[in-house]
Protein backbone atom coordinates (compact mmCIF):
# COMPACT_ATOMS: atom_id res chain seq x y z
CA UNK A 1 0.00 0.00 0.00
CA UNK A 2 1.45 3.36 -1.05
CA UNK A 3 1.56 5.98 1.68
CA UNK A 4 2.50 9.64 1.46
CA UNK A 5 4.35 11.32 4.33
CA UNK A 6 4.39 15.07 4.86
CA UNK A 7 7.17 16.55 6.96
CA UNK A 8 8.31 20.04 7.95
CA UNK A 9 11.89 20.75 8.97
CA UNK A 10 13.95 23.74 10.03
CA UNK A 11 17.52 23.88 8.79
CA UNK A 12 20.23 26.23 10.07
CA UNK A 13 22.95 26.98 7.52
CA UNK A 14 26.20 28.72 8.39
CA UNK A 15 28.36 30.02 5.54
CA UNK A 16 31.83 31.56 5.73
CA UNK A 17 33.43 33.15 2.71
CA UNK A 18 37.12 33.71 2.12
CA UNK A 19 38.99 35.62 -0.53
CA UNK A 20 42.69 35.31 -1.23
CA UNK A 21 44.46 38.56 -2.08
CA UNK A 22 48.05 39.45 -2.80
CA UNK A 23 48.83 42.74 -1.07
CA UNK A 24 52.04 44.71 -1.45
CA UNK A 25 53.22 45.97 1.94
CA UNK A 26 56.36 47.74 3.13
CA UNK A 27 58.37 45.86 5.73
CA UNK A 28 61.53 47.98 5.52
CA UNK A 29 62.82 51.09 3.75
CA UNK A 30 65.89 53.33 3.62
CA UNK A 31 67.56 56.03 1.54
CA UNK A 32 71.34 56.44 1.03
CA UNK A 33 71.06 60.22 1.25
CA UNK A 34 68.20 60.69 3.70
CA UNK A 35 67.46 59.51 7.23
CA UNK A 36 64.12 57.69 7.42
CA UNK A 37 62.30 57.39 10.73
CA UNK A 38 59.72 54.60 10.44
CA UNK A 39 56.76 53.87 12.65
CA UNK A 40 56.09 50.14 12.60
CA UNK A 41 53.17 48.06 13.79
CA UNK A 42 52.87 44.34 14.49
CA UNK A 43 50.30 42.42 12.45
CA UNK A 44 49.11 38.88 13.18
CA UNK A 45 49.18 36.53 10.20
CA UNK A 46 48.42 32.86 9.58
CA UNK A 47 50.85 30.92 7.41
CA UNK A 48 49.44 27.80 5.75
CA UNK A 49 51.78 24.84 6.37
CA UNK A 50 50.02 21.76 5.00
CA UNK A 51 46.81 19.77 4.98
CA UNK A 52 46.18 16.04 5.21
CA UNK A 53 43.10 13.94 4.45
CA UNK A 54 42.37 10.36 5.40
CA UNK A 55 39.44 7.96 5.04
CA UNK A 56 37.86 6.36 8.10
CA UNK A 57 35.88 3.18 7.36
CA UNK A 58 33.39 2.02 10.00
CA UNK A 59 31.25 -1.13 10.06
CA UNK A 60 28.84 -2.34 12.73
CA UNK A 61 25.58 -4.21 13.20
CA UNK A 62 22.42 -2.33 14.14
CA UNK A 63 19.91 -4.49 15.97
CA UNK A 64 16.19 -3.77 15.62
CA UNK A 65 14.08 -3.89 18.76
CA UNK A 66 12.12 -7.14 18.79
CA UNK A 67 8.96 -5.22 19.81
CA UNK A 68 8.98 -3.55 16.39
CA UNK A 69 8.58 -6.96 14.74
CA UNK A 70 10.47 -7.98 11.61
CA UNK A 71 11.83 -5.46 9.13
CA UNK A 72 10.15 -5.71 5.75
CA UNK A 73 11.91 -2.90 3.95
CA UNK A 74 14.51 -0.24 4.66
CA UNK A 75 13.62 3.17 3.25
CA UNK A 76 16.76 5.11 4.04
CA UNK A 77 19.92 5.24 6.14
CA UNK A 78 21.47 8.46 7.40
CA UNK A 79 24.74 9.19 9.17
CA UNK A 80 26.02 12.20 11.04
CA UNK A 81 29.59 12.30 12.36
CA UNK A 82 31.03 14.52 15.05
CA UNK A 83 34.41 15.00 16.74
CA UNK A 84 34.50 14.75 20.52
CA UNK A 85 38.19 15.66 20.89
CA UNK A 86 41.56 15.56 19.17
CA UNK A 87 45.13 15.38 20.47
CA UNK A 88 48.40 16.46 18.87
CA UNK A 89 51.78 14.85 19.58
CA UNK A 90 54.94 13.69 17.77
CA UNK A 91 53.77 14.76 14.31
CA UNK A 92 50.44 12.99 14.69
CA UNK A 93 46.82 14.09 15.17
CA UNK A 94 44.59 11.63 17.03
CA UNK A 95 40.88 12.23 16.32
CA UNK A 96 38.12 10.74 18.49
CA UNK A 97 34.42 10.97 17.73
CA UNK A 98 31.19 9.13 16.93
CA UNK A 99 29.17 8.37 13.81
CA UNK A 100 25.44 8.31 14.51
CA UNK A 101 23.66 5.98 12.05
CA UNK A 102 19.85 6.07 11.75
CA UNK A 103 17.77 3.62 9.74
CA UNK A 104 14.20 4.35 8.60
CA UNK A 105 12.32 1.11 7.90
CA UNK A 106 8.96 -0.58 7.38
CA UNK A 107 8.08 -3.31 9.87
CA UNK A 108 5.25 -5.79 10.35
CA UNK A 109 3.88 -3.74 13.24
CA UNK A 110 0.42 -2.74 12.05
CA UNK A 111 -0.03 0.00 14.66
CA UNK A 112 3.25 1.75 13.75
CA UNK A 113 4.57 0.27 10.51
CA UNK A 114 7.14 3.02 9.87
CA UNK A 115 9.84 3.31 12.49
CA UNK A 116 13.53 3.97 12.89
CA UNK A 117 16.51 2.69 14.85
CA UNK A 118 19.87 4.33 15.50
CA UNK A 119 23.29 3.45 16.79
CA UNK A 120 26.41 5.43 17.60
CA UNK A 121 29.68 3.98 16.32
CA UNK A 122 32.75 5.42 18.09
CA UNK A 123 35.97 5.89 16.17
CA UNK A 124 39.58 6.88 16.77
CA UNK A 125 41.87 7.75 13.88
CA UNK A 126 45.55 8.69 13.80
CA UNK A 127 46.68 11.01 10.99
CA UNK A 128 50.40 11.41 10.30
CA UNK A 129 51.43 15.05 9.76
CA UNK A 130 55.26 15.14 9.58
CA UNK A 131 55.36 18.96 9.17
CA UNK A 132 53.44 19.50 12.43
CA UNK A 133 55.37 21.31 15.17
CA UNK A 134 54.41 22.15 18.73
CA UNK A 135 53.60 25.84 18.21
CA UNK A 136 51.41 25.24 15.15
CA UNK A 137 47.60 25.20 15.14
CA UNK A 138 45.32 22.51 13.71
CA UNK A 139 41.87 22.80 12.15
CA UNK A 140 40.23 19.35 12.23
CA UNK A 141 37.04 18.38 10.37
CA UNK A 142 35.10 15.18 9.78
CA UNK A 143 32.66 14.62 6.90
CA UNK A 144 30.50 11.70 5.76
CA UNK A 145 31.50 10.48 2.30
CA UNK A 146 29.27 7.40 2.04
CA UNK A 147 26.78 5.40 4.08
CA UNK A 148 25.11 2.15 3.03
CA UNK A 149 23.62 -1.01 4.52
CA UNK A 150 22.85 -4.68 3.99
CA UNK A 151 20.23 -6.84 5.69
CA UNK A 152 21.66 -9.66 7.79
CA UNK A 153 18.29 -10.82 9.12
CA UNK A 154 14.86 -9.37 9.76
CA UNK A 155 16.18 -7.89 13.01
CA UNK A 156 19.77 -7.06 12.09
CA UNK A 157 21.18 -4.48 9.67
CA UNK A 158 24.86 -4.11 8.86
CA UNK A 159 25.78 -0.43 8.38
CA UNK A 160 28.94 0.69 6.60
CA UNK A 161 30.11 4.29 6.83
CA UNK A 162 33.02 6.03 5.12
CA UNK A 163 34.20 9.26 6.75
CA UNK A 164 36.80 11.77 5.57
CA UNK A 165 39.02 13.24 8.27
CA UNK A 166 40.78 16.50 7.32
CA UNK A 167 43.58 18.28 9.16
CA UNK A 168 44.76 21.76 8.18
CA UNK A 169 47.93 23.03 9.84
CA UNK A 170 48.73 26.74 10.16
CA UNK A 171 51.35 28.76 12.00
CA UNK A 172 50.38 32.04 13.65
CA UNK A 173 53.05 34.68 13.69
CA UNK A 174 53.50 38.43 13.91
CA UNK A 175 55.25 40.56 11.31
CA UNK A 176 56.36 44.15 11.64
CA UNK A 177 55.14 46.41 8.84
CA UNK A 178 55.89 50.06 8.15
CA UNK A 179 52.86 52.22 8.90
CA UNK A 180 54.35 55.70 8.50
CA UNK A 181 57.68 57.16 7.31
CA UNK A 182 59.20 60.55 8.11
CA UNK A 183 62.40 61.72 6.39
CA UNK A 184 65.07 64.05 7.69
CA UNK A 185 68.39 65.39 6.39
CA UNK A 186 71.55 63.48 7.34
CA UNK A 187 74.24 65.58 9.04
CA UNK A 188 76.80 66.48 6.34
CA UNK A 189 79.71 66.19 8.80
CA UNK A 190 78.86 62.57 9.63
CA UNK A 191 78.88 61.77 5.90
CA UNK A 192 82.29 63.38 5.41
CA UNK A 193 83.77 61.54 8.41
CA UNK A 194 82.90 58.12 7.03
CA UNK A 195 85.84 56.13 5.61
CA UNK A 196 86.03 55.95 1.81
CA UNK A 197 86.25 52.13 1.93
CA UNK A 198 85.18 49.63 4.60
CA UNK A 199 86.43 46.03 4.61
CA UNK A 200 83.67 43.92 6.12
CA UNK A 201 83.42 40.20 6.87
CA UNK A 202 79.84 38.96 6.50
CA UNK A 203 78.06 37.59 9.57
CA UNK A 204 75.28 35.06 9.86
CA UNK A 205 72.01 36.65 8.70
CA UNK A 206 73.64 39.46 6.71
CA UNK A 207 72.12 40.43 3.36
CA UNK A 208 73.15 43.03 0.81
CA UNK A 209 70.02 45.00 1.68
CA UNK A 210 70.91 45.12 5.39
CA UNK A 211 74.52 46.12 4.72
CA UNK A 212 73.52 48.75 2.16
CA UNK A 213 71.09 50.24 4.67
CA UNK A 214 73.70 50.25 7.46
CA UNK A 215 76.41 51.93 5.35
CA UNK A 216 74.13 54.29 3.36
CA UNK A 217 74.79 52.74 -0.04
CA UNK A 218 72.79 50.47 -2.38
CA UNK A 219 72.73 46.70 -3.00
CA UNK A 220 73.61 47.39 -6.65
CA UNK A 221 76.79 49.27 -5.66
CA UNK A 222 77.79 46.41 -3.33
CA UNK A 223 77.29 43.84 -6.10
CA UNK A 224 79.37 45.89 -8.51
CA UNK A 225 82.19 46.50 -6.00
CA UNK A 226 82.39 42.81 -5.05
CA UNK A 227 81.52 41.18 -8.39
CA UNK A 228 78.39 39.51 -6.96
CA UNK A 229 75.77 38.20 -9.40
CA UNK A 230 72.09 39.15 -9.11
CA UNK A 231 71.01 35.80 -7.64
CA UNK A 232 74.08 35.17 -5.47
CA UNK A 233 73.86 35.35 -1.69
CA UNK A 234 76.63 36.41 0.64
CA UNK A 235 78.02 33.78 3.02
CA UNK A 236 79.24 34.10 6.62
CA UNK A 237 82.94 34.99 6.61
CA UNK A 238 82.88 36.37 3.07
CA UNK A 239 85.03 39.50 2.68
CA UNK A 240 83.21 42.50 1.23
CA UNK A 241 84.43 45.89 0.08
CA UNK A 242 81.97 48.66 0.95
CA UNK A 243 82.82 51.95 -0.80
CA UNK A 244 81.35 55.23 0.45
CA UNK A 245 78.38 56.40 -1.59
CA UNK A 246 79.22 59.62 -3.42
Amino acid sequence: EFRSLKAQASIDISVEGYEEKNVNVISDAYSPGTRLDMQQELFSVEEFICDSKQQVVLKDTLEINEDDCNVQEIFNIMCRASISEYRVFDGKVVIEGVANNSVLYLSENEEQPVSYASKEIPFEEVIEVPELEEEMLCEVEIDVEDCNFSMISTTEVEVRTVLKASVKVVRKSSISLVEEVEDSIIDARSIEERPSIVIYFAQQGDTLWKLAKRYYTTPEDLREANDIAEDDKILPGQQLIIPKKR
